[in-house]
């Protein structure tokens, strides 16, 4: 087996969390600087928090972004620190991004590179090489700190002399600014100089960030304020613009003191309409917002920088919120995206090194970056989709997949740090079980000390083992060939009533046996009450009883089995649409029964009775001889001319079938197979064991991964088989291994009224994790007659 590995290299994703109240002017342009020098730098949000509180619109965005690290200005408590482990799976999280006033970054992202390819990424509209990069360098002794603020935090400054950029100087213009006439001055000379571009826009590449759902019709934004909420919203506005625009110059916070500065005002205002021109579309509107100010002082201060009539403004104070962006499928049409690919034949420590030439163009080629590995399995699903290792956002098996940081994504896709000096990638890829036995240990512990994670307690749950029922199914599985085959015979209504008519199952009669055997120990017991005396008696009767009630299992011919039941399904099939006039395919059943004998499910032979004895004789097919002996009195006896063939049931089956009660499960994993998309991957049953002690908890009928999602479930033959214990225990096991679905199902249609409450129950219990709590429907189609037999009159 092999597998296939789409990578994609992109930016390492760092959201800041600050608190207002914790942070000052300096510490906030030094997060602005660190972003606009890194690749994709423009994309890292600021997310604003109070009293370790995030309120939903800034949680919305933390969830948008996915993240791989996060930083916080100051500590975060441990709730919050488990909320944003547990939804978003960040490879690090830090509270101490400042230390004694200087800004501390662990990580090392990749810088964007200064050069002209990079220039005409930004430039769509310039020629080849006419684009100019402008840079101010400020003299941060003026201590204008509302100036400096304004063009670190809306230009972005690179404190480079200009020989230290990889450009020529006609790509380059550079103002050292000490003052606002210096700035006044600048203004005025950028005003004639065309298609320029700002370190701001640079960081924009690569353009990554995923596509907003809905947009105004022109982006650009003039935001009014002076506080750093103000700077936030004006930056934070970057990632809710539409993608082809996003390199743009779209906004701008502007203080009032700086409109309001009469010498620097007509420079400003034309350098504005300039930008507003150059960077905007030809629909002449433009929103004027704020955090702090109210709508009247929002309009007036608006009037003083676009007074023409034919430009349509909306002005109005804004509150955060945060827009819905599409959730694109990353694992679609990956064979045309041009990505990186690498094929890994062993499953253990395989390494391969990364194309450098990528790196060269857009970073400066050191530094780290995220590589997403798509790894694509030699299966397909039922539907013949490509399968992938889309995976929970559990960074347990990120950390049991790479050395290094690593994670798993929103989309379930493993992402790994690599060094742009030298991009090797180790991988273990983990095996279903491997997968299934850390999602339930659940001891994840961060990759490096200085993880804010580190202070929280993690201990091992659960270790788990195959139940004895998923013995029984692995080997039930096994003979179908996989659980796709399974499904699909189980599915059909036919084969399980050829197989309750094989092991002589009637549901009626059984009940009806069952409230007899109750009766009669019920009545029993009235004449001689259980004592210790009488124990052993007592066992025996009951033994006796009970083999009155058991199934055995016969053999069947075909005509008065197999044909006759098909018919019977086709009779019913044409009572309920009689234009279909449906009859039996004979030849299409005998192929279906025979793929079953091949698979050793039927065993084909014959019933012959013995000419001395009349005992009934069954021999397969590989024993049948013309002289057979009677496995009852031993005489030797010649078979008849006559004799047919008929069918037995492998014992495997009937006991699954019939005693371990694996129906509802084979039904249950093959319908979410049959439904997954991108990926799957089951377990048997498990026993659950507590880690310390050893003892055991309990055992879980369905566990796997659907297109990412850990599912979990307990399911019954009849759902009047749940008890209260059932609901507690799974209660108990989600709350610990934080599963994104728990499953309630059975072999009825739809759920009763008490077990619908009991699941309501337990869903409010668990909404709080994240946990969604349902009941698992059986397609309508697997309660209707089957039809893969018929033929039209």
């Amino acid at each position: 087996m092999y597998y296939k590995v789409y990578i994609d290299k992109r930016p390492i994703k760092v959201a800041f969390m600050i608190d207002l109240g914790n942070i000052d002017d300096k510490q906030f342009n030094d997060i602005c600087c660190y972003n606009i020098g890194k690749w994709g730098g423009r994309y890292n949000p600021f997310v604003i928090f109070s009293e370790n509180i995030i309120d939903n619109e800034y949680w919305n965005l933390l969830l948008s972004f996915d993240p791989d690290v996060i930083k916080s200005v100051i500590k975060l408590d441990d709730i919050l620190l488990r909320k944003i482990n547990d939804a978003l799976s960040p490879f690090g999280i830090e509270d101490k991004l400042f230390k004694n006033h200087v800004m501390y970054i662990n990580e090392k992202p990749a810088s964007i590179n200064v050069v002209k390819e990079n220039f005409n990424k930004i430039s769509y509209w310039s020629p080849l090489g006419s684009s100019k990069l402008i840079n101010f360098i400020i003299d941060y002794s003026s201590k204008d700190f509302v100036l400096n603020n304004f063009i670190i935090r809306n230009y972005g400054a690179y404190n480079h002399s200009e020989g230290s950029f990889n450009i020529s100087e006609d790509n380059l213009k550079t103002y050292k600014i000490s003052n606002r006439d210096d700035f006044k001055k600048a203004l005025d000379e950028i005003v004639n100089i065309p298609n320029v571009i700002y370190p701001i826009q640079l960081c924009s590449l690569p353009n990554y960030f995923k596509e907003v759902e809905k947009y105004d019709a022109n982006p650009f934004t003039i935001v009014i304020g002076n506080t750093i909420e103000d700077y936030t919203y004006a930056w934070n506005n970057a990632l809710f613009v539409p993608k082809h625009v996003r390199h743009r110059f779209n906004q701008v916070c502007i203080p009032q003191e700086l409109i309001d500065d009469e010498s620097l005002n007509p420079s400003l205002t034309k350098w504005l309409k300039k930008t507003y021109e150059e960077h905007n579309n030809q629909l002449h509107q433009i929103k004027f917002t704020s955090i702090s100010l109210d709508d009247q002082i929002i309009e007036e201060y608006s009037n003083k920088i676009f007074k023409e009539k034919h430009i349509i403004k909306t002005m109005n104070k804004s509150i955060f919120t945060c827009p819905k962006f599409w959730q694109n499928d990353p694992f679609y049409n990956l064979e045309n995206k041009k990505l990186e690919i690498n094929k890994i034949t062993k499953e253990y420590n395989e390494e391969f090194k990364l194309s450098e030439t990528f790196f060269i163009e857009e970073t400066k080629g050191y530094g780290n970056c995220m590589a997403d590995l798509y790894i694509e399995y030699d299966l397909k699903s039922e539907n013949n989709h490509q399968l992938f290792y889309k995976l929970p956002r559990k960074n347990i098996l990120a950390g049991k997949m790479f050395r290094g940081k690593a994670r798993i994504t929103e989309d379930g896709v493993p992402s790994v740090v690599i060094d742009l000096n030298d991009p090797r990638v180790n991988i273990n890829i983990l095996k279903s079980n491997e997968i299934f036995e850390c999602l339930f240990r659940c001891d994840y512990k961060p990759g490096w000390s200085e993880d804010s994670r580190g202070r929280l307690i993690s201990e091992e749950k659960y270790f788990v083992k195959e139940s004895s029922n998923g013995k029984y199914l692995n080997g039930m599985i096994g003979l179908f060939g996989g659980l796709d085959n399974t499904y699909n015979v189980f599915k059909e209504k036919y084969w399980r009533k050829v197989f309750d008519f094989i092991i002589c199952k009637d549901v009626n009669r059984y009940d009806k046996r069952v409230e007899t055997l109750k009766t009669r120990i019920k009545k029993r017991l009235t004449k001689h009450p259980l004592t210790n005396g009488n124990i052993e008696e007592w066992i025996e009767r009951i033994y006796e009883y009970s083999k009155q009630i058991i199934p055995y299992g016969q053999e069947i011919p075909f005509v008065k089995g197999f044909l006759r039941l098909a018919i019977e399904e086709l009779e019913e099939i044409n009572k309920m649409f009689p234009e279909y006039k449906l009859t039996i395919e004979v030849e299409s059943l005998k192929d279906e029964i025979a793929k079953l004998v091949t698979r050793n499910i039927l065993f084909m032979g014959i019933n012959s009775h013995c000419k001395y004895c009349s005992y009934a004789n069954w021999y397969d097919c590989d024993n049948i001889k013309h002289v057979l002996k009677c496995n009852g009195c031993g005489n030797m006896y010649t078979i008849g001319t006559d004799q047919k063939w008929s069918y037995r049931l492998n014992t495997l089956i009937q006991d699954c079938y019939l005693e371990q009660g694996l129906l509802p499960e084979i039904l249950v994993l093959g319908q979410i197979a049959k439904d997954a998309r991108v990926s799957y991957m089951y377990s048997n049953s498990l026993d659950i064991f507590n880690y310390k002690t050893g003892e055991k908890i309990t055992d879980i009928d369905i566990i796997c991964i659907k297109d990412g999602k850990f599912i979990i479930g307990e399911v019954k033959n009849s759902m009047d088989k749940f008890s209260q214990g059932d609901f507690d225990k799974m209660k108990e096991i989600s709350k610990a291994i934080k599963p994104n679905v728990v499953v309630f199902s059975s072999l009825d249609l739809n759920p009763n009224s008490k077990v619908q409450d009991k699941i309501r129950k337990l869903q409010e219990e668990l909404i709080t994790e994240g946990i969604e709590v349902k009941w698992f429907s059986l397609e309508e189609e697997t309660f209707k007659p089957s039809d893969f037999f018929r033929k039209y009159v």
